[in-house]
């Protein structure tokens, strides 16, 4: 599957959860309307960073200086996410906003969901409410954002694929927001491209626990499951090398151990050797190719004492070699 297919995927499962309270809405929407790079400019980044400074909660953040002259207006790239803005407003603002669909050359179809700014500005005025207590430490109303961030402009690698998630275009008010929540929401650590305007993320683990705390389950059992076995096949890589490079270091000591029998007994024959050291050294020469553990079972003694033993050899060698 093609990144562009797994992010339409996303974007259709996301599309259609159930729209969750008034001020969960709100936060999606307004991830919504960030991602789809509304009007408002530096204005609109100004009142986001003081609001939020002031620990505001997405649910709280204004709307209205995300709107241009025409009002708030969303472009989307679907017909469910469409459906889903238009939702989004009806239950964040209470008004039904308007809907018009157009052909953009080159690039498909584009659905604009739009809202006068008077609308925006009454709603932004009204008390919303209590925020909504979870139970588990992760803010719904962060993750409402997030999804909303995700069906506006989100672009994810496809199971199997690098992992690679990235948000944009978005000015530099907006993908502070972003940067933010990712780190609160699933502990992603974002890269901001201030060149491009993109948010990225390259961490495979926080992708998948993303995709699972926006609502996108079929999409994270899809990408954990590649995730997990492009993890397993990576340690067992590292296992079969870890044991090839074991298993060639045991056949160059096992080598040095036999080259230091056969000088000593050359040099000063079996004599040199005592009785116990000797038992060692003659096992070794008829088994040059044992491991050290096989060379223990073999004369019943602890591998502890076998080392000992044929660090003894390698004495007697060394002396027969200096001359002594």
């Amino acid at each position: 599957m093609s990144g562009a297919g797994f992010t339409a995927d996303v974007r259709d499962e996301l599309a259609a959860l159930p729209v969750a309270s008034e001020r969960e809405a709100r936060a999606e929407l307004l991830g919504l309307v960030l991602a789809s790079g509304a009007g408002g400019g530096a204005d609109a980044g100004r009142a986001l960073a003081a609001a939020a400074g002031e620990g505001a909660r997405p649910g709280d953040l204004p709307l209205a200086p995300l709107c241009g002259p025409e009002g708030l207006v969303v472009e989307v790239p679907t017909a469910p996410v469409a459906r889903r803005a238009l939702a989004l407003v009806q239950r964040a603002i209470g008004v039904r906003p308007a809907l018009a669909v157009r052909r953009r050359a080159g690039t498909g179809t584009a659905h604009r969901v739009s809202l006068p700014l008077e609308a925006v500005r009454r709603r932004d005025d009204l008390p919303r409410g209590r925020p909504a207590a979870a139970g588990d430490g992760t803010d719904p109303e962060t993750l409402a954002l997030l999804r909303g961030v995700v069906l506006g402009a989100a672009a994810v690698s496809a199971p199997g694929r690098p992992p690679h998630l990235e948000v944009g275009p978005l000015d530099a008010a907006a993908a502070a927001l972003v940067v933010a929540a990712l780190g609160q929401a699933v502990g992603a650590r974002a890269g901001h491209d201030a060149g491009r305007g993109r948010v990225v993320v390259k961490s495979g683990r926080a992708i998948a626990d993303l995709l699972a705390a926006v609502g996108a389950t079929r999409a994270f059992l899809a990408y954990d499951e590649r995730l997990l076995r492009r993890q397993l096949r990576g340690e067992a890589t590292r296992l079969a090398n870890a044991d090839a490079a074991n298993v060639a270091r045991s056949a160059r000591r096992a080598g040095e151990e036999v080259t230091a029998i056969r000088a000593a007994v050359d040099a000063v024959g079996w004599e040199a050797f005592d009785p116990d050291v000797r038992d060692v050294a003659i096992a070794r020469l008829a088994n040059p190719g044992a491991s050290l553990r096989e060379l223990a079972v073999l004369l019943g003694v602890p591998r502890a004492t076998l080392h000992r033993r044929l660090r003894r050899v390698e004495e007697v060698a060394r002396r027969a070699a200096d001359g002594g």
